[in-house]
């Protein structure tokens, strides 16, 4: 099973990596995690008991957030590609009236 604080660095690592702004990244998120796996449980025994939950909760905040940016990349994909076909389509007519 993976652990949470490794998933919570998989999400930042992804997040970083689609290009969402630090600004938009959940408090905390992607800070630097344990090496070893005896350091995370050293780590993890130390915490207070309500810290697994405020993990899960940036976990889950991160994971909103990333669905969200890629609908909006998505959105602004589709809308490039409109703009880059109504482009093409006004240099094409203004070719063909140029060779006209």
């Amino acid at each position: 099973m993976l652990d949470p604080r490794r998933l919570q660095a998989e999400l930042s690592d992804l997040m970083a990596d689609i290009g969402v702004p630090p600004d938009w990244r959940p408090e905390g998120f992607g800070e630097a995690e344990a090496d070893s796996p005896a350091e995370s449980d050293a780590a993890n025994e130390d915490s207070e008991p309500g810290r697994g939950g405020d993990v899960a909760a940036n976990i889950e905040t991160a994971i909103d957030l990333l669905r969200l940016w890629v609908k909006y990349l998505l959105l602004d994909l589709e809308a490039t590609r409109r703009e880059s076909d109504s482009l093409r389509k006004m240099l094409q007519r203004r070719q063909e009236e140029q060779e006209s």
